[in-house]
C-alpha cells in the first residue's frame, strides 16, 4: 500500500477540476481525499500499486487539459493532508466531459447529435432541457448553411459559410475539421494544444495565402458547447472545413506570452483573491469596474457611471501606472520593487514607466502621437529632413502615397497606429480595401496592424533590416521620432521593393531591441529587477517573442495571468494608485 498525491497547478481557478475532484471523491473506489489551495488542485489516494496506476490513467483522461494548467506532479507521500468533503465549485464548467463528449459528438456513435444525452459526471444535459435540437434539425441547419444562408444558434450567435459583413475586429472562425486547419492557418504547437483545451478559447492565427481567407489573421476556435460540437461535426462530414462565427457575446480570447497563456480582455466578471488593502475602494478603467472587499477584488465590465464613488482612470500615464501595479499585485511584489512596465494599448497612448527609489512610478517614454490625417502626416515629412526621401518614394510608389493621404486615424498615438502606417507604406492595405474604410476605425487599425504582423511572421529567417526608433524630446516628455521610423521603412522598401516581409519583421525585431536598450539604460540609472508586460497590444505574438529574446534573457518578464492583460489588470491595479479621487 502506498499514498500518492496527484497535483495540478493552474494560473487561475479551473472549476472543472474541482468538479472532477468531487466526482472521484464520491466514487469511493479507493481511499481518496481532495484539496484545493489557491489554484492548486490535489487528489490523494491510498492503495496498491496496480490500483494507483489505473487511477493515474483515469485522472489523465478525465481531467481535461486546461489552458490555465501550468504544471502537474505525482508524489509519493507519507501522510495526506486532503479532506473528505466536496470542494466548492464557483464559475463556469463546460457542458461536456470525456464521459459524454464521444457519445454525442462523434458521428460514428449511436447517440451522435443527442444534445440531451444524460451524463452522470458533468450533467451537461441540464443546460439544454429546453433545446429542440435533434438529428433532423441538425441536417436542416447544415442544408441552410450550405445553401449560403446563415443560421442562428441558441445563444444568439450566428454561423455563416461566408463572411456576412465587415467586422470591427478579426473575424471569428469555428473550426469544423481540425485535420485540415494547417492548410488554412499557420499554427504553433502550443496554439494547437490550446484550441483543444477545456475552455475552447479563441486563438489569433495567421491565415495562409488563400482566396477563401482574404484577411491577414483570424480568431479561431473549436466547438465550445454541445450545440457547436454537434453542428461542427455534422458539417465536417459534409466536407466543410470551417465556418464564420458571429458571437452574440465576446468569448475567451488568449495570447501566448513568455511561455504561458494570458487572457487578452475581460469580457465577464472575475475575481482576484488574497489582495492587500488598497488605497481606493473602487475604480473604473477601460470599461472595467473594480471593487475591493475583504481581500477580494471583483472586476466586471460596466459603464463608468455605474461604479459608485470610483476613481476614474483615463490618462495614459495613470493607465500605465495602474497596469504596472496590477502585475505587481499578481506577483506579490512590494511597492518599492524596481519593476519596469511596458504598457501598450490599442485605445490609449502606449507608455514605458519605471519604479524609482521612492517607490513612485515615473514615466520614461510615451509612444508617438502621429498626425491623425494621412495628408497631414505626409506634409510633415515633406517639411522635414526626409523630404528628398519622400520625393524619391513618391516617384517609385505614387499610388501608395495617394492611398495614405486619404486615410484618417481614429487613434493616432498607439503602437497599432504606427504599425498601420508602416503597413500602408508596404502596400499591405491594397488587398484589404474591401474590408477597411478611409476613416480608419479601431477595428481597421487593428486589421492593418495584424497585416504587418502576419507579413513579418511569414519571413523565413531572423535576418532583417534595422528600423529606427530614436528617442525625441516633446512637450510631454520622451517619445519616439515617428518620422525617422517611417523613413526607415520607406528607405528599405526603395532599396529592395520585394523585401516587404523582411522589413515587417525588422519593424518588430528592431522595436524589441530598442526597448531592451532603454530597459538597460534605466537599469543603470535606477535599477530594474523585472519587466512587466500589459495591454492588449501585447497580444502581438511576434513582438512578445522578440521581447522575450531581447529583454527576457537579462530580466524576468512578468505578466498578470490571473486577470486579463487589458482592462481587468488595469482596473485592479488602479485600486493601488497614489492618486486622489476627484
Amino acid at each position: 500500500m502506498k499514498t500518492v498525491r496527484f497535483e495540478l497547478t493552474c494560473s487561475r481557478p479551473v472549476p472543472f477540476y474541482a468538479l472532477m475532484a468531487n466526482h472521484y471523491l464520491a466514487k469511493g473506489q479507493l481511499d481518496i481525499s481532495i484539496a484545493a489551495t489557491g489554484n492548486v488542485y490535489q487528489l490523494e489516494a491510498c492503495g496498491h500499486q496496480a490500483d494507483i496506476e489505473q487511477l493515474a490513467d483515469d485522472i489523465a483522461g478525465d481531467f481535461l487539459m486546461s489552458a490555465w494548467l501550468t504544471a502537474t506532479k505525482i508524489t509519493v507521500i507519507d501522510k495526506g493532508c486532503g479532506q473528505k468533503q466536496a470542494l466548492a465549485i464557483s464559475g463556469y464548467t463546460p457542458d461536456y466531459c470525456r464521459h459524454c463528449h464521444s457519445a454525442f459528438g462523434d458521428n460514428q456513435a449511436a447517440e451522435f447529435g443527442n444534445i440531451h444525452l444524460a451524463c452522470p459526471v458533468c450533467r451537461g444535459e441540464q443546460a439544454w432541457q429546453q433545446s429542440q435540437l435533434n438529428s433532423s434539425v441538425v441536417k436542416d441547419l447544415c442544408r441552410t448553411l450550405l445553401s449560403g444562408d446563415s443560421i442562428r444558434l441558441s445563444d444568439g450567435s450566428q454561423l455563416s459559410l461566408n463572411a456576412m459583413a465587415k467586422d470591427t475586429d478579426a473575424p471569428s472562425i469555428l473550426v469544423c475539421n481540425p485535420n485540415t486547419t494547417h492548410q488554412f492557418f499557420s499554427l504553433t504547437a502550443h496554439q494547437v494544444l490550446a484550441l483543444s483545451a477545456l475552455e475552447k478559447p479563441l486563438i489569433q492565427a495567421r491565415a495562409i495565402d488563400n482566396s477563401r481567407l482574404p484577411l491577414p489573421a483570424y480568431a479561431l476556435g473549436f466547438g465550445y458547447d454541445r450545440e457547436t460540437i454537434i453542428i461542427s461535426e455534422a458539417l465536417r462530414q459534409l466536407g466543410v472545413d470551417f465556418v464564420y462565427l458571429y458571437a452574440a457575446a465576446p468569448r475567451l480570447a488568449l495570447t501566448w506570452i513568455d511561455g504561458a497563456w494570458c487572457e487578452i480582455s475581460a469580457n465577464s466578471p472575475c475575481q482576484f483573491e488574497s489582495a492587500p488593502m488598497p488605497r481606493h475602494d473602487a475604480t473604473w478603467a477601460q470599461g472595467i469596474g473594480s471593487h475591493w472587499h475583504k481581500q477580494v477584488i471583483s472586476c466586471k465590465p460596466c459603464a463608468s457611471n455605474s461604479v459608485k464613488d470610483a476613481l476614474q482612470v483615463t490618462s495614459p500615464q495613470s493607465l500605465a501606472q495602474a497596469a504596472l501595479l496590477g502585475v505587481k499585485l499578481e506577483h506579490g511584489l512590494r511597492p518599492n520593487h524596481h519593476t519596469l512596465g511596458l504598457y501598450f494599448s490599442s485605445r490609449s497612448n502606449g507608455q514605458m514607466v519605471y519604479t524609482d527609489k521612492d517607490a513612485n512610478i515615473q514615466p520614461f517614454l510615451a509612444l508617438p502621437s502621429l498626425p491623425s490625417r494621412g495628408d497631414e502626416l505626409l506634409a510633415e515629412l515633406k517639411q522635414g529632413q526626409h523630404a528628398s526621401l519622400l520625393a524619391k518614394f513618391e516617384q517609385h510608389f505614387p499610388q501608395t502615397l495617394i492611398r495614405l493621404a486619404r486615410y484618417q486615424l481614429a487613434q493616432a498615438d498607439s503602437l497599432s497606429a504606427l504599425m498601420a502606417m508602416s503597413a500602408i507604406l508596404l502596400d499591405l492595405d491594397d488587398k484589404l480595401s474591401p474590408y477597411i474604410t478611409a476613416n480608419l476605425s479601431h477595428g481597421d487599425i487593428a486589421t492593418l496592424s495584424a497585416a504587418l504582423q502576419a507579413c513579418a511572421e511569414s519571413h523565413p529567417s531572423n535576418n532583417s533590416p534595422r528600423i529606427d526608433f530614436p528617442l525625441v524630446t516633446t512637450e510631454q516628455g520622451l517619445s519616439i521620432n515617428w518620422g525617422k521610423t517611417l523613413a526607415s521603412v520607406m528607405a528599405f522598401r526603395l532599396a529592395d521593393p520585394d523585401s516587404i516581409a523582411q522589413i515587417a519583421y525588422g519593424f518588430h525585431d528592431s522595436l524589441a531591441d530598442y526597448l531592451a536598450n532603454w530597459v538597460e539604460h534605466l537599469d543603470q540609472k535606477w535599477g530594474v529587477d523585472a519587466v512587466a508586460l500589459s495591454g492588449d497590444e501585447m497580444a502581438n505574438n511576434l513582438l512578445c517573442q522578440r521581447l522575450a529574446l531581447r529583454i527576457g534573457k537579462n530580466y524576468p518578464l512578468l505578466v498578470n495571468r490571473r486577470l486579463a492583460i487589458s482592462g481587468a489588470n488595469v482596473a485592479a491595479g488602479a485600486l493601488y494608485l497614489k492618486q486622489r479621487r476627484r
